[in-house]
C-alpha cells in the first residue's frame, strides 16, 4: 500500500472511531470545574473528528471527504443496530447476571438516539464544514491551513450542536 493511501486509510479510520465512540460517551456529563456548568464526555473527541475532516478535505478534496463522511455514518449506523440487537438478547437466568445486563443495557440505552441526532447532525456539520475548508482553499490559494481549518470547523460544529443538542437533551 502506498504512502498516500496508508496516510488516507488511517485519517479514515481514525475519524470513524471519533464518530463512534463519541456517541458512547454522550450520557456521561462531567462538571467543567466549579462552575456547574456541564458537558458531554462526547466533547473531548468530536473536536478530533472536525480536524480529521480538515486534514483529509485539505489532502485529498472535498469530494473523498465527504466519502469518508458517508462511510462513517454507515458504520455508525450498523453499531447503533448491533448495540440495539446485543440489548435486546435475553440475560441468563442466574441471578448474578441480570444486574451486569441492566447495566449494559442502561449504558447502550441512549445509543440509537445518539446516534441518529449524532449522524443527522454530523452529516450536516460535516459537510459545512468541508465545504468551508473547500472553499476557503480556493479562495486563499491553499493558504492559511489554520485559520481554514479554525473557521471551517467553528462553522460545522455550530450547526451539528445546533441539529444534535435539541434532539438529545
Amino acid at each position: 500500500m502506498s504512502k498516500f493511501s496508508t496516510r488516507f486509510l488511517v485519517m479514515s479510520v481514525l475519524f470513524t472511531v471519533c464518530l463512534i465512540t463519541s456517541n458512547f460517551f454522550v450520557p456521561r456529563l462531567w462538571q467543567v470545574g466549579h462552575t456547574g456548568f456541564q458537558l458531554s464526555g462526547a466533547v473531548l473527541l468530536f473536536p478530533v473528528s472536525y480536524i480529521l475532516n480538515d486534514c483529509l478535505t485539505e489532502v485529498y478534496g472535498y469530494r473523498k471527504s465527504r466519502l469518508v463522511i458517508w462511510l462513517a455514518f454507515a458504520l455508525s449506523a450498523f453499531v447503533a443496530v448491533m448495540s440495539q440487537i446485543v440489548c435486546s438478547l435475553p440475560a441468563p437466568a442466574e441471578e448474578a447476571s441480570i444486574p451486569v445486563a441492566e447495566h449494559f443495557n442502561s449504558l447502550f440505552a441512549m445509543v440509537p438516539r445518539t446516534t441518529i441526532a449524532s449522524l443527522l447532525a454530523f452529516i450536516c456539520g460535516s459537510t459545512v464544514n468541508a465545504w468551508i475548508m473547500s472553499r476557503m482553499k480556493v479562495i486563499n490559494k491553499g493558504k492559511f491551513f489554520g485559520l481554514r481549518a479554525i473557521l471551517s470547523s467553528i462553522g460545522g460544529e455550530l450547526i451539528d450542536s445546533l441539529i444534535f443538542f435539541p434532539f438529545v437533551f
